[in-house]
């Protein structure tokens, strides 16, 4: 969401029309969403530094979801109470997502990707999904959590994901 999804990974589902002719639908995947209702968190800190790292094939599920405001900034629930669920599978260098976030329509978003990690960066390819193309962000495995940081002008947020 993944994603990133995660407005991170993109959102909204798609699907390609049947090759024989039909008008089947196929979806991006089948991943069910799983895992708690995550609220966005004000903290009044600096983001952490993204250390990068291995990850470890598995099904993470998102459990903490952080906007950073800064020494002395906001804290507690978003003034929208925006929240979240999503959960991504990782395998080999593929991802499949699945989300959906109280600023969307409500419903799931599925998604599939491969990826590329670079130093402390994981880059997205979304082959099927709502938004087809590249997206770029600082990240930190342990192997049983992974954190993706999305940073713009308003300031750093944090999405972690926990293995299953």
């Amino acid at each position: 969401m993944l994603v990133l999804s995660l407005p991170l990974l993109g959102c909204g589902s798609s699907g390609a029309a049947d090759p024989v002719g039909g008008n089947a639908v196929v979806a991006c995947n089948v991943l069910a969403l799983s895992g708690p209702e995550v609220p966005a968190t004000r903290v009044a800190a600096v983001a952490p530094v993204p250390a990068g790292g291995a990850i470890a094939d598995g099904v993470y599920v998102l459990t903490s979801w952080k906007e950073y405001t800064g020494p002395g900034g906001a804290t507690g629930p978003t003034p929208a109470g925006d929240h979240a669920r999503e959960v991504i599978k990782f395998e080999g260098s593929t991802t499949q997502a699945n989300s959906n976030y109280s600023d969307g329509d409500g419903k799931d978003s599925p998604i599939s990707e491969t990826y590329v990690l670079s130093g402390t960066d994981i880059e997205f390819t979304i082959n099927c999904g709502h938004t087809l193309g590249t997206e770029k962000f600082p990240y930190t495995s342990t192997g049983v959590i992974v954190q993706l940081f999305s940073v713009s002008p308003e300031g750093a947020s944090s999405y972690e994901y926990t293995k299953e």
